[in-house]
């Protein structure tokens, strides 16, 4: 058995412990948000496994300022990145029955040109707010959370909650209208 088992580096046990306490501490909400997020209490399970993993290869625990943030961050991208592959999956499923309709619906070329290059600065906006913003915004407007639901999660008060969005919300506006893009255009 001793050729199975190896043995963790000296710097492997720190981010192990370090992945232990986090585990410890916030599992429990980590996977409530993820099941509201992805709708099953399998995906979250999954995608909560996929977060740990991950964390375990790439953290330093050294660096890290708010492990919380961090761990909610990444497990919002892992959802995110689990939810495209979903959504590809099932169009692909249903391509064949779905094609004369969603011909007739599609926008114009043009139309969704712009749309795509919105969503892409979108995409870079809001990796771009800063850490405590981040989930905040993603809770309250990709999945449509209350301000109180965003503060049980986070530990924060619905107040907070509240500021952060709005102020993710405006950070986002502002660099849209930099970018010359109307968001309430595209609909």
């Amino acid at each position: 058995m001793g050729g199975l088992v190896r043995r963790m580096k000296p710097e492997q046990a720190g981010v192990a412990e370090f992945i232990t306490r986090l585990f410890g501490s916030h599992d429990r909400q980590l996977h409530r948000y993820l099941q509201r997020m992805l709708g099953s209490k399998q995906a979250a399970e999954e995608v909560a496994q996929e977060t740990y993993t991950k964390l375990f290869r790439l953290c330093r625990p050294e660096e890290v300022r708010c492990p919380q943030a961090l761990l909610f961050d990444m497990a919002t991208k892992n959802a995110i990145d689990y939810l495209k592959a979903e959504r590809t999956r099932t169009a692909v499923l249903s391509q064949a029955a779905e094609i004369p309709e969603t011909l007739d619906h599609a926008p114009r070329p043009d139309r969704q040109a712009a749309i795509d290059e919105a969503m892409r600065h979108l995409q870079k906006i809001i990796g771009d707010l800063k850490p405590k913003y981040r989930p905040v915004f993603v809770m309250r407007y990709v999945h449509q959370m209350t301000h109180q639901e965003i503060a049980d999660l986070l530990n924060i008060t619905a107040d907070a909650a509240q500021q952060r969005a709005a102020a993710a919300l405006e950070q986002c506006r502002d660099k849209f209208a930099a970018l010359g893009i109307d968001p309430l255009a595209l609909d």
